[in-house]
This record gives structure tokens, C-alpha cells and sequence, in this order.
């Protein structure tokens, strides 16, 4: 049986309110869909929270592991965080470690060395020469990074080169959705009250303020539509209490709503006759996929790796990123023109099933985990 430690970067220590994000739901998807493989997988995480209980849920039991980062400022605390990495190892004898997060590595290179263990690396979020310089200046670079999209892999590519040791590999895996709790749902009857919805928690980056802005545009038209914002705050709290100033100011509460957390995803979509993306940076954006597996058309910026998701006129439609009028010129397409609504819901599941499945996604990472394995 192939081994494998699966090292994920959060929740982090003190953070008890954050929500589980889309690295984190990636994650387990991996993990739960190797061990149906039969791969022996364990799992460290920095803390607890509601990754180590969905975790759990699947049979697992998170280690917990020194969060700080090393630094020989401090020197006996980073030999105390290689010793735990060290035993950690010794115990579990992976024939792979593979991390959620590739700043990660600075806490467990040194250890891997030791017993020769390869590393691979997903990488999610946009790279800094700070997240790669202790491994790349190290002389035991991580074997392979795992990007989830084009986009993400040329953006990183000028920090990467500007060191002398890189990463062995580099590989771009698309992001996959569990279709069996992502399930296509009949779109509201004709005549019915419809639904907008923005699925993503509350950060600068999601730009909720487009989505709010278009809703006040849109509603001038479509009184009756409803626009619903799904998620939560987490480290950047005054962004919601912002967003309600704005609905507030601009007298938007009778048809602006927040929803809050919810752990139902699939069932909130399918309450929407499509769903919004207003990202000003967006490296894949996991939503896209589960929003269309629903059967429900995206409107999204045109930003990052969305268009590499999102087929413009064929599973949704996409504008420019900062032009509040054109996403709602988007949103009035769809909600005046159901023919279009329904091929593109039809559409979008085809698309999902033939590129984004997990199945397909399990097949190439098993096939990456077991290429390191042996050429090391």
C-alpha cells in the first residue's frame, strides 16, 4: 500500500470562526478519494476547526503540527519544529508528502531530506518570492508543483525563475467537484420569483461591492428578482459590515440579501436561476464549477483563471472586471431571455462532467503522486 502525508495549511491557531474555503474542500476531496483508492493517507493540519471535523467525518485523525514558522533567529524553536517533523516521519514512513500550501515546506524540508521523502506541492494561491526562498535556496527542492490553473502557473513563473534551484516539475490540475453532492436541479418554473446568487466569503478580492452595485442596476428592470450574497467574514471582518453600508445606503434591503454561512452550497444554488462571480483576482474559483454542476449559468469577471472555467456564451457569460454596468447588462440577459438560461444550464453540466469531475482529477493526481514516487 502506497503512503502518503497529507499536509494541510489551515486552520490556523487562533482562528477558531474561519470557515472551511475552497483549498481546504479540494483537500479533502483528495484525501477521501485516494483512500477510496487504497492509498494509506494521514493528515497533519496547524489546528482544529472545520476542516479536521469534516476530516474526521471521513474516517480520518488529523495530526496537529507546530504552526509558527522556522527561522535561525530561533534557533531552538525551528530545531524543535524539525523534531517533530522528524518523528512525525520516522513513525509514518510516507513514501510522499504532499502539501496544501507550498510556503509550507520551510517547516518540513529539512526533515524530508533526512529520510530521503519526495515532496510535491499544490499550489492555489498567487506565489511570493517569500512562500518559496527556504526551499528553493535549499539543496533539496520540492520534486513538483501542482497548479490549478494556467493562469496561476504563468503568473508564478517570474518568481520560480528568479532562483537558481527550482522545482523538478510543474503541472497544471483543474480543480474538481464532487458530482455526487453537486447534482443537477430543475431551474425555478417560469413565472416564479427568481434568484441571484453570489457564493464566496467576504475578502477584497471577491469584490462584493460589483455584485450589490449591479443588483441596484438591475432591479430598476427586474423588481421582482431577489439577489442573495452566500458566505461569511473571516480574517477580513470589515468587509461585510462595508458591503451592508452599501446596501443600506443605496436602499437595497428589501431585495439584497446576506445569507450568511451555509453549509448546504448545492441546495442554496439551486434556489438561483444562476450565480455571480465578482472576483478582482481569482486563481480558479471553485464556485464556477459546483455553480454549473448544479445546472446553473455563472456571470464572472473576466479575471485570473475564471475563463479558463467558464466558456463565454456557452456556460455563462463573462465582463470586465470593475464595470458594475456590464455585469448587470449580463444578469439582464439571462433573467429576460430563458431559452438562453436553459442551454447554458445544459451545457454547463455537460462541461463539468467531461473536465471537472473528481474522477478524472483523482486519475491525474495518483498519476503525478506515483511518477515522484518512483523517480526519486
Amino acid at each position: 500500500m502506497t503512503s502518503l502525508l497529507f499536509v494541510n495549511n489551515s486552520p490556523e491557531p487562533g482562528r477558531p470562526n474561519a470557515k472551511l474555503g475552497g483549498g481546504g474542500r479540494s483537500a479533502l476531496l483528495i484525501i477521501d478519494g485516494l483512500r477510496k483508492k487504497g492509498w494509506d493517507v494521514s493528515v497533519a493540519v496547524p489546528g482544529l476547526g472545520p476542516f479536521t471535523d469534516a476530516a474526521e467525518k471521513l474516517g480520518v485523525n488529523p495530526r496537529l503540527f507546530p504552526y509558527d514558522d522556522v527561522c535561525w533567529r530561533r534557533p531552538y524553536y525551528s530545531l524543535k519544529v524539525f523534531g517533530y517533523w522528524h518523528k512525525l516521519l520516522k513513525e509514518l514512513k510516507p513514501d510522499l508528502v504532499v502539501m496544501n500550501y507550498p510556503g509550507l515546506a520551510r517547516n518540513i524540508v529539512l526533515a524530508a531530506r533526512r529520510f530521503d521523502v519526495p515532496i510535491v506541492s499544490h499550489v492555489r494561491f498567487k506565489v511570493t518570492a517569500e512562500d518559496y526562498k527556504w526551499w528553493l535556496l535549499g539543496s533539496y527542492p520540492i520534486e513538483g508543483l501542482i497548479f490549478n490553473s494556467h493562469f496561476l502557473q504563468q503568473e508564478s513563473e517570474p518568481v520560480i525563475s528568479s532562483f537558481s534551484v527550482r522545482p523538478k516539475k510543474q503541472y497544471v490540475v483543474h480543480n474538481a467537484v464532487d458530482l455526487d453532492s453537486f447534482l443537477p436541479l430543475p431551474l425555478p418554473e417560469e413565472g416564479m420569483p427568481l434568484r441571484v446568487g453570489m457564493f464566496a466569503n467576504f475578502t477584497e478580492a471577491k469584490n462584493h461591492e460589483e455584485f450589490v452595485k449591479a443588483a441596484a442596476l438591475v432591479h430598476e428592470d427586474f423588481p421582482q428578482v431577489e439577489f442573495v450574497m452566500v458566505g461569511a467574514a473571516t480574517l477580513e471582518t470589515e468587509v461585510e459590515e462595508r458591503i451592508r453600508r452599501l446596501v443600506r445606503n443605496l436602499g437595497a434591503e428589501d431585495y439584497v440579501r446576506f445569507l450568511g454561512h451555509q453549509e448546504d452550497i448545492a441546495g442554496e444554488m439551486g434556489r438561483c436561476a444562476f450565480t455571480a462571480l465578482t472576483s478582482r483576482y481569482e486563481p480558479f474559483g471553485r464556485v464556477l464549477i459546483e455553480s454549473m454542476a448544479c445546472g446553473r449559468p455563472v456571470v464572472a469577471a473576466n479575471v485570473g483563471g475564471i475563463p479558463e472555467v467558464v466558456e463565454h456564451g456557452v456556460t455563462g457569460l463573462l465582463y470586465p472586471s470593475g464595470d458594475p454596468a456590464a455585469l448587470a447588462g449580463a444578469m439582464a440577459a439571462l433573467l429576460e431571455n430563458r431559452p438562453l438560461l436553459e442551454e447554458m444550464s445544459r451545457k454547463g453540466v455537460e462541461r463539468v462532467h467531461e473536465r471537472f469531475s473528481i474522477d478524472s482529477h483523482l486519475t491525474r493526481l495518483e498519476r503525478i503522486y506515483r511518477q515522484t514516487i518512483l523517480s526519486c
